[in-house]
């Protein structure tokens, strides 16, 4: 938690500090906003994460990338429209079609060859759950012989999540 707000700390200050404007060139707006508009698509889940958003009680969307996308709208100098999605999924092959030009979702290797990825805007860290009691200490030791670990399909290990947007053909 603290991370992700020094992170997004991080990133307010670099606004302030460079206007809301500074790196708004016209080829810029021409790719992000071609409408005049950002469209952010958002998935909108039960509960928040650094890649899903949520509905507060007065219907509005809250999370880190309703955050994000309103902060690149305004350093713009445009209107943001927030795109909701019911998963990552569908958001993906919202971003391909165009539908939206941003969204902010986990980096794996499928969603690469289908849009492009900008730096990462948040790290997760993965571990082990283990009985009390285990001789299982680090993941050097869950990694020997004869220990079996166990995982749930189709989940995928998320490294990262990015900033997306649709790759363009010329």
């Amino acid at each position: 938690m603290l991370r992700l707000r020094l992170a997004l700390v991080v990133f307010a200050i670099a606004i302030l500090m460079y206007g809301p404007n500074a790196s708004a060139v016209p080829a810029a707006l021409a790719e992000l906003a071609p409408s005049g508009k950002l469209r952010v698509g958002v998935v909108v889940a039960p509960t928040p994460s650094a890649s899903f958003a949520i509905k507060d009680a007065s219907g509005n969307l809250r999370g880190v990338a309703v955050t994000l996308g309103t902060e690149l709208a305004k350093k713009l100098g445009v209107a943001v429209e927030f795109v909701p999605y019911p998963n990552s999924g569908e958001l993906s092959e919202a971003v391909r079609g165009h539908a939206c030009e941003v969204a902010f979702l986990p980096v794996d290797e499928e969603r690469k060859k289908q849009v492009e990825f900008g730096p990462a805007y948040n790290l997760f860290e993965s571990t082990l759950l283990v009985p009390s009691g285990s001789n299982i200490a680090t993941l050097a030791d869950a990694n020997r012989a004869g220990v079996r670990v166990v995982g749930i399909a189709p989940i995928r290990p998320r490294s990262g999540a990015h900033s997306a947007r649709s790759r363009r053909r010329s």
